[in-house]
């Protein structure tokens, strides 16, 4: 995937908003919440969402 891609796939979720953080992360923002993390100038591109954590299933 590329960061083209991901950038088509967030704007169509609505209010969504993007800014470089910590000067090489692009990330994806609604309402000032960041939920997507990406490192555009890695290869391969990469990403991280941002989840509450009881929405993380992880059998201890």
């Amino acid at each position: 995937m590329t960061i083209e891609t991901i950038q088509a796939i967030c704007h169509r979720l609505p209010g969504v908003t993007e800014d470089m953080k910590l000067g090489e992360h692009l990330c994806f923002n609604v309402g000032g919440k960041t939920f997507l993390f990406t490192y555009p100038d890695g290869v391969p591109p990469s990403a991280s969402f941002k989840v509450p954590a009881e929405a993380i299933h992880c059998p201890l």
